[in-house]
């Protein structure tokens, strides 16, 4: 926390058009951020001073809905699309340079993700995107797997997944505010035909099960 609030008191908060609705916000500690649309800039949040503009990224609209999330301390980027392609890589943000760095590429060369979405569980995040694009004749492929991540030493390790199996519960409306929910070990995703029906991951088991809503 110490660290974070001598690098948040660096800068002079400035007055900005903002649109928080189609921002990502991400707690670090006690920290909020919050990321520009399309995934380039950081700002830092505080209750009395407004935001503070952490850096001014050379690269611009390349990674709309891509997914954010914090992990030891430090903010991640996953995917994003932007000038007509889909990205698989990830990359985190260095608070001491002010700039984004690339850690790994979680697909082959030239496929992204189509709205990746990312849970962690430990010390991995899980990666569950429906479809893969081929970017290079955007071709879009189903995709058999939910890839992890080792946030310690970036490891990639796939496991197969029924995307289809579980697609009332998923896929009519992805990843909407109203139809996923974070459990101990994973997520659960409510029934977009019955909302009292919830089906529930279990990703460090790799195991899943359906649950009546009270």
């Amino acid at each position: 926390p110490n660290f974070h609030e001598q690098i948040q008191n660096t800068f002079t908060p400035v007055k900005y058009e903002f649109d928080f609705s189609s921002s990502s916000s991400v707690n670090v500690d006690s920290n909020l951020y919050l990321i520009s649309r399309d995934g380039s800039t950081v700002y830092a949040y505080d209750k009395n001073s407004g935001l503070k503009k952490l850096n001014n990224p050379t690269t611009t609209k390349s990674y709309f809905k891509s997914s954010i999330f914090s992990y030891g301390g430090s903010i991640y980027r996953l995917g994003g699309y932007g000038y007509f392609h889909h990205k698989s890589q990830l990359f985190m943000f260095d608070f001491v340079n002010r700039k984004w760095i690339f850690i790994n590429q979680i697909l082959e060369d030239n496929y992204g993700f189509i709205n990746p979405h990312t849970v962690i569980v430990d010390n991995k995040v899980h990666i569950i995107s429906r479809n893969k694009v081929n970017n290079f004749n955007n071709k879009r492929l189903k995709s058999k797997y939910i890839y992890t991540v080792n946030l310690d030493d970036y490891n990639i390790a796939p496991y197969k997944f029924g995307y289809t199996e579980y697609a009332p519960f998923i896929f009519n409306n992805p990843f909407s505010l109203n139809n996923y929910f974070k459990v101990k070990n994973g997520i659960g995703f409510i029934n977009n035909q019955n909302n009292r029906k919830a089906i529930i991951f279990d990703l460090k088991k790799q195991t899943s099960s359906l649950v009546e809503l009270e």
